[in-house]
């Protein structure tokens, strides 16, 4: 959960210093650059999370539950 942590931390403090220079980002284009780069094994969940989820409308700290939730999951399995 770590990394997971560390780039969703990381990204919303690039985002916010970048917002508060009065630059408008979207949300939806942060959930975007998020799930464009998390690794390989969360495409399941990213994938149902684009098909099913109004992902321009889905907060950015929605999403980083969702992928925690995944990621915990797939712990309990190994």
């Amino acid at each position: 959960m770590k990394r997971l942590s560390d780039f969703s931390g990381k990204l919303s403090r690039v985002v916010t210093q970048i917002r508060n220079l009065k630059e408008k980002i979207e949300e939806s284009i942060v959930v975007a650059k998020l799930l464009r780069e998390i690794p390989a094994k969360f495409d399941s969940i990213t994938t149902s999370l684009e098909q099913f989820g109004d992902i321009d409308s889905m907060p950015f700290e929605e999403v980083v539950g969702s992928l925690k939730i995944y990621k915990e999951k797939l712990k309990t399995r190994e």
